[in-house]
């Protein structure tokens, strides 16, 4: 990665609606093609870090969120991995795309 590259920690916020509309009740699987998609727009293995957090606090769960945190990804690298998500069915395409 360049110097010039800014490098944050950054969410993705993912509803349980779409991974259930996907996987099934089978939230490994989903989770195991977010991290491919992570290490896919990586430049090594492992070059980030990552965890997995769930928002279940709205009685609504339609509202109910997967929450994937990635340590230290470029601005480019994120955009790239989004736009892997959005292939998968697991983020929509942001409007003017």
């Amino acid at each position: 990665m360049s110097r010039n590259q800014e490098s944050t920690s950054r969410k993705t916020r993912i509803p349980h609606r779409i991974i259930n509309q996907l996987y099934g009740t089978n939230a490994d699987t989903a989770g195991d093609d977010i991290i491919e998609s992570l290490q896919l727009v990586s430049e090594y293995p492992n070059q980030h870090r990552y965890r997995f957090d769930s928002d279940l606090s709205h009685p609504n769960p339609w509202y109910h969120e997967m929450i994937f945190e990635i340590d230290g990804i470029s601005t480019t690298a994120y955009e790239r991995f989004l736009e892997r998500l959005t292939s998968l069915g697991l983020a929509e395409k942001p409007e003017g795309s």
